[in-house]
């Protein structure tokens, strides 16, 4: 019996498991490597723990051993940039860039959307799944949730946008609490406080009357449905039930959030130690006066820069005694220092973890940022576009390295900031500090992200988490405030029309004595 007990224990834990698993949908519309990277070990924790995973992806893992995680690769939404001047976007002014990079996101929605394998998903009505999971960056990941009648948990790879704040609940005061694409100072003068109010009024404008029309047209046009696959602005934040954030109270601006915010602060994509390709294992173990690490991310490339600025770079690196791990995307690079090796790609967090490491120079984007922080290494930033002014700024501000204008950069300029941020302690230090602090945590973020994941979807969702939600009026308080205002006045008017009342009761009693004084001694004056 005993034996016959533990033969069948094992079939019982499996039926036990296949009761709990459940079918999840995820899509992460953005053809940039570091959004998809942020998530991949949720999805594979939750493929691992018996939930059937289906990932829309631009950059699918095709792991083997997920057995439970089918990827629909839709990594043609990278065309868009071949026919994108790169460097021109760059170069241009903040108003100018975000236009321009408006128009990428309605050519990557065509091209992800037009997709054969999207548009099943969308047409098959037989197609259903327990939980959706999006990423809410662009509006066009809505349509997913507008499709599918389940629960959703919406993801960032940053912190949310104040519209998706202000779904969940939480205060969104745009002074206290400034939109994390807005270079803003801390604490923020008259100019910003005025600026900033002015820009996310006009941006919420600008996103309610034109690209959600537009992309809301761009996916009809490409699903056909009997019905409109996106929903209307005014419900489309409706039925998010979770939003999960990458942000930190130490690199992120403190507030309070909703019991329905999760922040998965502390390093989810961080990744174990895997061993280096022989020749660079072998060109930083060689690098006994220290290895400077390049990359600007996945987004902003090398090879993309302007002539001017590259020949900066390579001016500066020419003269430093250390040696230069460049990502960098072309085959060769003109004028290539001695000191200097390029690499197309390079797996980044192995490589911040090698002990030569002494600086890492980065466009300030999120991943790059925390990858840096979490190996221990100080940066210098060189922000281009996005979030990463933001991220260099605050990087600059707890004292973690130096920020550099791309466009205004010198020779000089760059060198000494290296020089800088390697030699002076206080970086180093202070990173160590940092990091030290933000992964102190009572659960690590892949757990945590794991168990709120499966909480949504033991409750079928998790609307009663989210906060109250109430029009600006009222946050703000213009209608208690009027009220007050219309009693107090009219308690104003009536003190002053009383006043007046007795002011001229008084003064006509008074008169009325006056005259009757004079007319009395008038009369006496006759008789005598």
């Amino acid at each position: 019996m005993v034996v016959m007990a533990f033969k069948v224990l094992p079939t019982f834990v499996l039926l036990f498991a296949a009761v709990d698993a459940s079918r999840i949908l995820a899509a992460i519309p953005t053809a940039s490597f570091s959004h998809q990277v942020f998530y991949r070990p949720l999805w594979k924790e939750l493929a691992k723990r018996g939930h059937e995973v289906t990932l829309v992806t631009t950059d699918p893992m095709k792991d083997p051993t997920l057995k439970n995680l089918t990827e629909i690769d839709v990594s043609v939404a990278y065309d868009y940039k071949q026919n994108e001047n790169m460097q021109e976007i760059f170069e241009s002014d903040k108003t100018m860039a975000i236009h321009k990079m408006i128009e990428i996101l309605y050519k990557n929605t065509r091209l992800y959307f037009g997709h054969k394998d999207v548009k099943n998903l969308f047409l098959d009505k037989s197609i259903t799944f327990d939980l959706v999971m999006i990423e809410c960056v662009f509006p066009s990941s809505f349509a997913f949730a507008h499709r599918f009648d389940a629960p959703v948990i919406c993801l960032t790879s940053l912190d949310a946008h104040y519209i998706i704040h202000a779904a969940m609940g939480n205060p969104t005061h745009h002074i206290l609490y400034p939109n994390f694409l807005l270079p803003v100072g801390n604490p923020m003068s008259f100019t910003d406080r005025l600026l900033t109010v002015i820009a996310m009024n006009v941006l919420t404008a600008y996103m309610d009357y034109w690209v959600y029309p537009e992309v809301r047209k761009i996916l009809d046009e490409e699903i056909q449905d009997e019905k409109s696959v996106m929903p209307e602005s005014s419900q489309m934040f409706d039925k998010i039930d979770m939003v999960f954030t990458n942000t930190n109270p130490l690199f992120n601006a403190v507030r309070p959030y909703s019991p329905a915010t999760i922040s998965l602060a502390g390093g989810l994509h961080e990744t174990s130690t895997k061993p280096l390709p022989k020749d660079l294992q072998d060109f930083l173990d060689g690098a006994t006066e220290g290895v400077i690490y390049f990359s600007l991310g996945s987004n902003v490339k090398s090879k993309d820069i302007s002539t001017k600025l590259r020949q900066q770079i390579i001016a500066a690196f020419e003269e430093l005694p250390h040696k230069i791990l460049w990502k960098f995307e072309a085959d060769t690079l003109p004028n290539q220092p001695k000191n200097v090796k390029i690499v197309k790609w390079l797996p980044q967090q192995d490589v911040l973890r090698h002990k030569n490491v002494k600086l890492f120079i980065t466009q300030a984007g999120m991943q790059s940022l925390e990858e840096a922080l979490f190996a221990r290494v100080p940066m210098v930033a060189i922000p281009f576009f996005g979030d990463q002014d933001v991220n260099a700024q605050r990087m600059a501000q707890k004292g973690l390295g130096l920020t550099l204008n791309h466009k205004t950069m010198s020779k000089s300029d760059f060198k000494l900031a290296i020089l800088e941020v390697i030699h002076n302690k206080k970086y180093k230090n202070r990173v160590v500090e940092v990091a030290s602090m933000i992964q102190d945590l009572p659960m690590k973020p892949l757990e945590q992200a794991v168990w709120w994941t499966e909480y949504v979807l033991r409750h079928k969702g998790a609307g009663h988490l989210k906060g109250p939600q109430i029009p600006l009026w009222q946050y703000y308080y213009l209608d208690v405030f009027a009220v007050i205002g219309v009693v107090l006045g009219v308690i104003l008017l009536i003190f002053i029309k009383v006043t007046c009342y007795v002011k001229r009761f008084i003064c006509g009693m008074v008169n009325k004595n006056m005259k009757a004084s004079i007319k009395t001694k008038k009369s006496k004056s006759k008789k005598e």
